[in-house]
């Protein structure tokens, strides 16, 4: 696959055994992506890159980001990591490791992207994973650094453990003037009057029972000798971010399923000519 700058592949997983989405001037709770119209299709691309070029922020990744949460928004309940992973071996086992009604079923589950790029002579195959075990993720060889995915700031209020959770309004009794603990300050919405959650296709748009948001990249993977940012040497990996959405509706229709959204795009003004 040919992947110019810039670039966004969008990945959809739904764990488990049709995800509603709101917008303006469609009714997404009965929209049907099969039987949308090619105008619809091209609104909802439009909508989905523009709140993704507002969002993103511009600094690396770092481990001191790293948090989690516990998802219970329907019958799944899992712990998930923001830098992108669902589950962690021997960390919760059979009370948050991929539940369902009781029975525990995951180990893992992460994001995989491998692409080839070339840099003068030199072609690379460059492979990010959110794998947590040093026996099974890439690590750099004093494992002082994980080379993969990690978390961007400002996703998430500092100084506390959660990911910033949909759910977290909770706290303010659905007072959004006041901050639920894990929406960072950077949310309060000036003309608005109070903090707004950067949802899927736009401000408050969607309404899930539980979802949670954050941004990684790959730029701390210097495995091999290969920059995406000619200006900027610090950056390696294949110069990618990555938004991630998780989402649980505690609807009959959708109470087993967890929604994974993943949206990657190539930030660096490299070709990866495949991915």
């Amino acid at each position: 696959m040919k992947t110019m700058m810039p670039t966004m592949v969008v990945l959809m997983l739904a764990l488990a055994w049709p995800l509603s989405l709101a917008a303006q001037e469609i009714d997404w709770k009965t929209f049907d992506p099969k039987k949308a119209t090619p105008e619809q299709m091209e609104e909802i691309n439009r909508m989905l890159e523009e709140n993704l070029n507002q969002r993103l922020a511009k600094g690396a990744g770092s481990p001191g980001e790293i948090k989690s949460l516990i998802m219970r928004g329907n019958k799944i309940t899992t712990v998930v990591y923001n830098y992108g992973t669902i589950t962690r071996p021997n960390t919760l086992s059979n009370v948050a490791d991929l539940v369902w009604n009781r029975l525990g079923y995951g180990f893992e589950f992460t994001p995989l992207l491998a692409g080839r790029v070339i840099q003068g002579v030199d072609t690379f195959q460059i492979l990010n994973d959110g794998m947590w075990l040093p026996n099974q993720g890439g690590y750099a060889p004093d494992g002082s650094i994980k080379w993969g995915w990690l978390p961007k700031t400002g996703y998430a209020a500092p100084g506390q453990p959660d990911i910033a959770a949909w759910s977290h309004r909770s706290d303010v009794q659905g007072d959004l003037t006041r901050k639920p603990h894990s929406w960072p300050e950077a949310w309060y919405n000036q003309a608005a009057g109070r903090y707004v959650w950067p949802a899927f296709l736009g401000n408050d748009a969607t309404t899930p029972d539980e979802e949670v948001y954050f941004v990684v990249d790959d730029y701390t993977n210097a495995k091999y000798p290969y920059y995406p940012f000619p200006a900027d040497s610090t950056k390696r990996g294949l110069g990618l971010d990555m938004e991630v959405r998780f989402f649980q509706f505690n609807n009959p229709l959708a109470e087993d399923i967890i929604f994974l959204v993943y949206r990657v795009t190539n930030r660096s003004p490299n070709t990866i000519d495949k991915v």
